[in-house]
């Protein structure tokens, strides 16, 4: 397509043909595409995040050893190490959230580490529900 500008000029204006994250994610599951790259995009699903983040965050959890000598390590109740996260704009902890399935993990992730996570919100409201979700154990911070 063509349009005017201002000073009489003509612009060409593309289309934008590149596809969202998202997109090329939902294309490839519904093609049944196998990653032979062997990249982490294979491990992509959902329960609370946008694009696929909470498989792939889980998987290279999975990869990743614990880094800290066991008796440095954080523990929970039980005595397994704990890990932590972060969570900046964690809106009300489970919209869309990277982190909500490490914080409130359900019983396929038995086996791997807990976590425990300072989570911070500037919006009054989201802080609200934020810390009737998560806290305690987690620090929900209102900034």
């Amino acid at each position: 397509r063509e349009k005017m500008d201002g000073d009489g000029t003509k612009a060409i204006l593309r289309r934008r043909t590149t596809l969202t994250r998202r997109q090329l994610i939902r294309r490839r599951r519904e093609a049944g595409e196998d990653d032979s790259s062997g990249g982490l995009l294979r491990f992509a699903y959902d329960v609370t995040s946008q694009d696929g983040e909470d498989g792939i965050i889980r998987r290279i959890f999975e990869l990743l050893p614990l880094s800290v000598d066991d008796a440095d390590a954080g523990r929970d109740d039980s005595g397994a190490p704990l890990r932590y996260c972060v969570d900046v704009g964690a809106w009300d902890g489970r919209h869309l959230s990277n982190t909500f399935s490490l914080l409130a993990p359900s019983p396929d992730h038995a086996g791997l580490p807990r976590w425990r996570g300072v989570l911070i919100e500037a919006d009054g409201l989201r802080h609200r529900s934020l810390l009737a979700l998560h806290a305690p154990p987690h620090v929900c911070l209102h900034a």
